[in-house]
């Protein structure tokens, strides 16, 4: 494997991350067109997994999971986007929410293993505390969504789930642009 190919791998998953939690959505009319969807996310990173499962193995569980979470993506993009159907089956989005949440924790257990593994410590405890704090928040933000939706919640209530969002796309992004930026120098230093 070339360390460049590893790099580009780490460098997709990041900006995956950026598609997968950022929606810039383009409203026409009845209808909102995502402008950075999932499912482009879930792409990017389902062609980065071969190269990071050269490092990790384990990261072979991940391929399914991507395929079916950017076909489910694809399937809400298209009925919300041309069609304006938003309401989709609450037990499909439940399923859609879970399965996320598990390859959300296996990708950055993966990650945070391939930082140990190459002497990046701190940033496999960073990897490992921002993959816990997501997936906590993914399942107490997933289950009040569906016992109330946005609309139904106070304003307060609203706007403290939309900054803890803000803020944990940050360090969740950041954490892996960070991460790449430490293997290149890792990769730099063994390679002088």
């Amino acid at each position: 494997m070339r360390p460049d190919s590893y790099l580009e791998a780490l460098t997709r998953m990041a900006w995956a991350y950026l598609f997968l939690c950022i929606d810039f959505s383009l409203n026409l009319g009845p209808c909102s067109v995502n402008l950075l969807p999932d499912w482009l996310g879930f792409l990017l990173i389902f062609y980065s997994l071969p190269l990071l499962q050269e490092q990790k193995p384990t990261a072979a569980l991940l391929k399914p999971p991507a395929i079916l979470l950017g076909v489910c993506d694809v399937v809400f993009w298209i009925l919300e986007s041309f069609l304006g159907i938003t309401d989709f089956l609450t037990l499909v989005q439940l399923i859609c929410s879970a399965l996320t949440m598990y390859f959300n924790f296996q990708l950055f257990t993966d990650l945070a293993s391939i930082a140990a593994d190459h002497g990046l410590s701190h940033h496999a405890r960073s990897l490992r505390r921002v993959r816990s704090a997501v997936t906590i928040y993914a399942a107490v933000f997933s289950v009040t969504l569906q016992l109330y939706p946005l609309d139904t919640l106070s304003t307060m209530a609203a706007a403290l789930l939309t900054v803890g969002t803000m803020c944990l796309t940050v360090w969740f992004v950041s954490s892996l642009f960070l991460f790449r930026n430490a293997e290149r120098s890792r990769m730099f230093y063994e390679a002088s």
